[in-house]
């Protein structure tokens, strides 16, 4: 195996933006679902992978799992086993975007954080 680096991908998907800020004069919203993980990735032969290359598979990988949470309902993030279901499209991505040359690796979650309406959803929050 090459040199292994890790990409920082955070998420997050609000909803419902209330017709209030809070005290620093942000947007308050009914829902919302932060995610912070890494994505561990190796490169094999770096003279064979240009940084266009390499920077188009992280953007991608990053942007599709974006899009992926975002595609979710409320109440899948809710009631269903939402840090399962981005490992595994995680895992789907880096699968299909991996080359001979740079190997990707599905992500690890530590951190997700749910609020609907007001009320902290149990999830899965790392101790450091």
């Amino acid at each position: 195996m090459g040199e292994e680096f890790t990409l920082f991908l955070p998420m997050s998907k609000q909803s419902r933006l209330c017709d209030y800020l809070d005290e620093a004069g942000e947007p308050v919203y009914e829902f919302s679902c932060f995610v912070e993980s890494n994505v561990a990735y190796s490169i094999d032969n770096p003279k064979l992978v240009s940084v266009a290359e390499r920077d188009k598979a992280l953007l991608t990988y990053k942007e599709e799992m974006q899009n992926y949470l975002n595609g979710l309902s409320e109440t899948e993030i809710t009631d269903g086993d939402v840090k399962t279901m981005l490992i595994d499209k995680s895992a789907e991505l880096a699968n299909s975007l991996s080359t001979e040359n740079m190997k990707l690796s599905p992500c690890e979650i530590y951190m997700l954080d749910i609020n609907d309406a007001g009320t902290e959803i149990p999830a899965f929050q790392a101790i450091f």
